[in-house]
């Protein structure tokens, strides 16, 4: 007799580590939010101190001392290449390109405009048309029907029956063509209606896009008289490598002046934190995306297991029930997860040392959740099922 579990056991062993997988996942999910909250604490207290740290050094330089003003000033020159390559882009290239495309805009708006005087008359006159031939048809049926009512007076039914009957049929006629006038007349209003619906939302979209273009053409307009301005230009180029520096400052500099230096220690402290909760950050996404792909796998071989199952049961009277080889490999994997949630589940403590949680992390990223051992114990798993059910249902 085959040894192993059954399918309903295998199926038992396969939903209980996808739930102990969920557990790990919900508290890595939780993690992940302190992380985030952390992570936008500080970078909003990073971003503040930076700007503080870099005006200042752009009103006196010599405020960040000697070390500090030589990594800046190795850093300025590639600021000013950038800055002429961008006041460059904005004279031969995207400023020519928009006031096109703002012009083209407005003439396009303008022939629209004119196109729509044109077809106005048109409308108005086929409008003039058929309510002329409607008062026309209007007054032919009035003479008719004096005609037919003076001629029925009294006795004049009778003796005018035929006159009377040509000429109702001419009535009728006159009726038919007022109907179909009144139905063309509202055929050209529907028409005119439409064009002028349509005439409208062109005009206004045509006004939105010539709005939204000229805003954007007023500015990188501001923005080239500001780059053409020399003075400008080179405090800009101090404050984009001061930026730079400081914003990847990670140690402490000396600095003559006591409240620059304070300020700037506290950078030093910003960034490294700063950086640590986005490494944080990306250790928790990395887990969590590893941990559903295992759930997806799981799902997926617990529908094989439960199709299997459906099998046996309709096929009981000659098919064995199978017996499954549950490998070693696949066991081993799937121990790490109580563990792991220990990891994981003291959200406080790892928002306040996330470096520590980095560390620790990265053997199970790299090792025991990596690709190469999720593939492993699927591979495993899934061979021991096909094996199982090769030789039993031979």
């Amino acid at each position: 007799m085959a040894k192993g579990v059954s399918l309903a056991q295998l199926g038992g062993f396969i939903t209980q580590n996808m739930e102990r997988i969920q557990a790990v996942r919900q508290e890595a999910e939780e993690l992940q939010v302190g992380f985030n909250g952390k992570y936008v604490e500080f970078k909003a207290r990073h971003d503040a101190t930076l700007a503080s740290l870099v005006n200042q050094i752009a009103d006196d330089p010599e405020i960040a001392g000697p070390e500090l003003g030589r990594m800046i000033a190795g850093r300025i020159g590639e600021e000013r290449a950038a800055i002429e390559a961008r006041r460059r882009e904005l004279r031969e290239e995207l400023l020519p390109t928009l006031k096109q495309k703002t012009d083209d805009l407005l003439a396009t708006a303008q022939a629209e405009v004119e196109r729509y005087r044109q077809v106005n008359p048109q409308f108005d006159e086929s409008e003039e048309e058929v309510k002329a031939r409607r008062v026309e048809l209007q007054g032919r049926l009035e003479g008719l029907n004096r005609q037919i009512k003076k001629l029925g007076r009294g006795l004049g039914f009778l003796t005018n029956f035929g006159k009377i009957s040509k000429l109702d049929r001419e009535r009728q006629r006159v009726i038919g063509q007022l109907q179909y006038a009144e139905r063309e007349l509202k055929e050209v209003r529907d028409k005119w209606e439409a064009k002028r619906t349509e005439f409208t939302g062109q005009q206004e979209g045509a006004k939105a896009g010539w709005q939204e273009s000229s805003i954007e053409l007023a500015r990188l307009q501001g923005e080239l008289e500001f780059l053409d301005d020399d003075a400008s230009r080179e405090r800009l180029a101090l404050q984009r490598a001061a930026r730079h520096i400081v914003d990847d400052l990670k140690e402490h500099v000396a600095c003559p002046d006591a409240d620059f230096q304070r300020e700037l220690d506290e950078m030093v402290e910003l960034n490294v934190k700063t950086d640590n909760y986005h490494e944080g950050l990306g250790k928790a996404a990395g887990l969590i995306a590893l941990l559903s792909a295992v759930v997806e796998g799981l799902t997926s071989m617990q529908n094989s297991v439960g199709a299997l199952v459906r099998e046996q049961r309709m096929h009981s009277e000659y098919l064995p029930k199978l017996k499954v080889e549950i490998p070693s490999e696949a066991r081993a994997f799937h121990q790490q997860w109580e563990g792991l949630r220990k990891m994981v589940v003291d959200e406080k403590k790892i928002c306040e040392h996330p470096m520590d949680f980095v560390r620790a992390m990265e053997p199970v990223l790299e090792k025991d959740l990596s690709d190469p051992a999720i593939n492993r114990m699927f591979d495993a798993l899934g061979g021991a099922l096909s094996r199982a059910a090769d030789e039993q249902w031979k």
